[in-house]
């Protein structure tokens, strides 16, 4: 009996902590690696190797400004949230906590924080992020290990069991998805039907595990656009990042990035893995192309920051790829090992240049690229396995504190030398938080759990990349997809979308 009277005096206490919160806050500033049941291609669908775009000649462009990160605010306090539960608390009447025992507080502050919602006006960046990880964190320290595990897995499902495209929920899928609990789901063309059918799938996906999705696609533009490659879907067919970066408006690429968002958010879709910030250099590559913003390192980099904006302003995370650099290459990593010779010199003023804005701009996450650049990692293992590229150049050196994901993981260039089971620790031992379509999730969280259970892995490190990828959920609104997620899908094709391509291609000519 006296556990439930705590019971109902926590919760009702509860209820006047919030109310007396929100009154507080006012006044601040705002399966074998060959088969498995359901049938997947070895290599990524849809990056296939450039055509000619029918595009006006290269013109001069004027020097765009310097792109200007966003003033988040003061810094917050570590124990700001802590206050604030303090200055709640003490509003209360002085026989609140009367037979309540002392550690009871803890329960109050998931409830308090929740109570703020992602984009509340309210808080400023830094309070938003301290927010995200205080969440996070209580949050991470419910889950088992498997569970953290499976935050970092992102599978795809292309084809089932019989070569047909998956447009709904499988039995395998639900069976599977039931199991790993992966953190993210990506979607290609072969997923994308029609608006409804895409919403209805998305919105099945997130009901399948304990903790929301990131729903993700490759939605550049130009060649890569999986949202136009069904004839029922009605989406904008956005222009190359080459021909925006031909217009030499900066501007562009944040309407771009924006338009892009929206559509994006009227499918239910939360992260976009791109732009490309590659610099092409090298005019006999044909997997990056058109894909590129252009070959100078400083507009590609203001092309870059402005897009990534763009979409984080319609609540989309953004992915910039392919870290360090694949512009230089002749080869393609879908199907062959790929080796650049660059020094760190060389890397430094031409391919790192995006990715430092990026950083800087707030990026959401960083792909690695399957490359192996010998002269400076001084290894022939690709930067996706490369601890001194990942955590040594990218963490250390560069700051970069968001989410890293591995290009898709049944790429040539990697699995032509790695099992898949070697694939998913070596990634994690490396550096990376999300392993992007494993061949298969169960294998690869197995392989994850038995490195950790045998010392090869620590269970702070997985911790570390589930956190970072709570805590981006928790930033984002994924956890929160009614205050995101609009009623209707009006943004699709708009004629306002029609008339920013018609404007961009006028101004590149």
């Amino acid at each position: 009996m006296v556990k439930v009277s705590r019971v109902l005096t926590t919760a009702i206490l509860a209820l006047t902590v919030l109310a007396s919160c929100a009154s507080v806050l006012s006044t601040d500033e705002s399966a074998d690696e060959a088969t498995r049941s359901e049938q997947m291609d070895d290599r990524e669908p849809s990056y296939e190797p450039e055509s000619p775009e029918d595009e006006p000649p290269v013109i001069g462009q004027e020097e765009s400004p310097d792109a200007v990160p966003p003033d988040d605010g003061d810094p917050v306090p570590h124990d700001f949230f802590e206050d604030h539960v303090g200055a709640a608390v003490s509003v209360l009447p002085p026989d609140a906590f009367d037979g309540i025992p002392d550690d009871a507080m803890e329960l109050h502050e998931p409830l308090i924080l929740e109570s703020l919602s992602f984009d509340d006006e309210r808080m400023n960046g830094n309070m938003r992020r301290q927010r995200a990880d205080r969440l996070a964190a209580l949050r991470l320290a419910e889950m088992t290990l498997e569970e953290q595990i499976g935050q970092m897995i992102m599978p795809a499902y292309i084809f089932d069991a019989a070569s047909r495209p998956v447009r709904s929920v499988t039995e395998f899928m639900r069976t599977e998805i039931a199991d790993v609990q992966p953190g993210g789901i990506i979607l290609f063309g072969q997923n994308i039907g029609d608006p409804q059918q895409t919403r209805g799938f998305v919105d099945h996906l997130q009901t399948l595990t304990a903790v929301p999705l990131f729903i993700a696609t490759d939605q550049e533009g130009g060649l890569v656009s999986r949202l136009t490659q069904s004839t029922a879907m009605p989406a904008t067919r956005f222009p190359s990042a080459r021909l925006i970066g031909r217009t030499g408006e900066v501007d562009y690429a944040y309407r771009v990035g924006q338009a892009i968002g929206s559509e994006m958010r009227a499918l239910g879709i939360n992260m976009n893995l791109a732009p490309v910030a590659d610099v092409q250099t090298n005019p006999r590559n044909t997997v990056i192309g058109s894909r590129a913003f252009g070959a100078d390192p400083e507009i590609v980099a203001e092309m870059v920051v402005q897009m990534v904006r763009g979409l984080q302003s319609e609540y989309i995370l953004s992915v910039v790829k392919h870290f360090p650099g694949h512009g230089d290459s002749d080869e393609d990593s879908h199907v062959e090992r790929v080796v650049l010779l660059h020094d760190r010199e060389r890397l430094s003023a031409v391919e790192l240049v995006p990715f430092r804005h990026a950083i800087s701009a707030g990026v959401d996450g960083i792909m690695s690229a399957h490359i192996d650049l010998p002269n400076i990692f001084g290894s022939d293992l690709p930067v996706t396995l490369n601890r001194t590229a990942l955590e040594g150049l990218l963490r250390s050196e560069m700051g970069f504190e968001g989410l890293v994901i591995t290009d898709s993981l049944v790429m040539e260039a990697v699995t032509g030398r790695f099992s898949g089971a070697e694939l998913a620790v070596a990634s994690v031992e490396a550096g990376s938080d999300i392993l992007l379509q494993p061949r298969n999730a169960v294998i690869a969280r197995d392989a994850i759990r038995d490195a950790v259970l045998s010392g090869r892995l620590s269970s702070r490190r997985i911790q570390e990349s589930a956190h970072r990828i709570l805590a981006a959920k928790y930033r984002s609104g994924v956890f929160e997809p009614d205050r995101w997620l609009p009623e209707d899908q009006s943004a699709l094709g708009s004629e306002q979308h029609r008339l920013l391509v018609e404007e961009i291609r006028a101004a590149a000519q």
